[in-house]
């Protein structure tokens, strides 16, 4: 059984790079193939899994293979075997790059510090933008390079100890993520609805805890706060109960991530955000040409790219939940 469920493996790694309409012929080739390969070695009836292993390695990576059957995706900027170590290096240089530039900056902060928190976070952003960027132009140049003049790469030849698991798998929900929806739901409520004069304390010596937020905005915004957090609860219990993408699942989703982007907006668009409190126990001179916390966070570059990076993310989540979704629903339909 082990040793079938490899072959199966080996097979979905190399059709899923494949277009949609040539995957199950080219599984139905590749699993023919495997079966002749084995009864050349005399393993028809029940081979062992160091046939099945042999075979396997034989026939090469499955990014390879695939190749293979696509020789048009040799027109592309990085094609295979190239592009999984593309991935692996420029996940790597992109952490080093980011960790590195944000310790610099940190020490530079603390050594000479300029008292200007918000301008220290402005300058650290760019840098980690403009720095990434960089990092990325330069890996994607080398590894087109390679990939075009066919470098080849020493690799370790035990690729079948990481091929990917079956859809069945993979496309399952851990009832762990739709439980801290919930908890954070929860939290959610008591903080902006049921305890708005409250809701998100920050202690400052010599006041105790005063509210980051007005609560008479926090009152204004109830509606939109309640069918939010409602979407929310549905969509985590639809998940919790289903424990896979389905249609019902995405459709609580994209309403909740939509009704969210209306929150951002709504939040970071507000011309008195921040409660007169908070705003009383940060009152820094120094701060008054930069910032102003009657003006709406949207008058400002900052609060431009906390929106723009907010709608981003949603968007992204909700591409990736309809995929998800569609190839769920067609590997149950297969």
């Amino acid at each position: 059984m082990k040793a079938n469920k490899l072959i199966e493996r080996y097979i979905y790694a190399v059709s899923r790079q494949l277009p949609a309409k040539s995957r199950e012929d080219t599984a139905k080739e590749l699993s023919t193939l495997i079966v002749d390969m084995l009864a050349e070695r005399g393993a028809e009836q029940e081979p062992s899994e160091e046939d099945i292993r042999a075979v396997l390695t034989e026939l090469g990576r499955p990014e390879e293979l695939a190749q293979k059957y696509l020789p048009q995706q040799r027109n592309c900027l990085i094609g295979q075997p190239h592009f999984r170590v593309y991935q692996l290096v420029l996940k790597i240089v992109l952490a080093a790059t980011l960790f590195g530039l944000s310790v610099a900056l940190a020490v530079e902060f603390i050594s000479a510090p300029t008292g200007n928190i918000f301008v220290w976070f402005g300058e650290w952003l760019l840098s980690l933008l403009s720095g990434g960027l960089q990092a990325f132009a330069y890996v994607t140049l080398i590894f087109a390079l390679f990939y075009h003049y066919d470098v080849k790469f020493d690799e370790d030849t035990d690729f079948l100890s990481n091929l990917p698991d079956l859809p069945e798998r993979k496309y399952k929900v851990s009832p762990a993520e739709s439980i801290a929806g919930l908890v954070f739901a929860v939290l959610f409520a008591l903080a902006f609805m049921v305890l708005p004069e409250i809701n998100i304390p920050i202690w400052f010596e010599g006041r105790g805890l005063v509210p980051l937020f007005d609560p008479e905005f926090l009152r204004s915004l109830r509606p939109l706060l309640l069918a939010s957090l409602a979407v929310g609860v549905v969509n985590d219990i639809t998940m919790l109960v289903e424990r896979r993408n389905s249609v019902p699942a995405l459709l609580t989703h994209l309403l909740d991530a939509a009704l969210s982007g209306v929150l951002a907006w709504a939040f970071l668009s507000a011309p008195k955000l921040f409660s007169a409190q908070f705003i009383d126990a940060v009152h820094v001179p120094e701060l008054s040409g930069l910032f102003d916390p009657n003006l709406a966070l949207t008058q400002y570059w900052l609060g431009k790219m906390l929106l723009g990076i907010i709608l981003f993310g949603l968007a992204v989540g909700s591409i990736s939940a309809i995929v998800r979704t569609i190839r769920s629903m067609s590997e149950k339909a297969g």
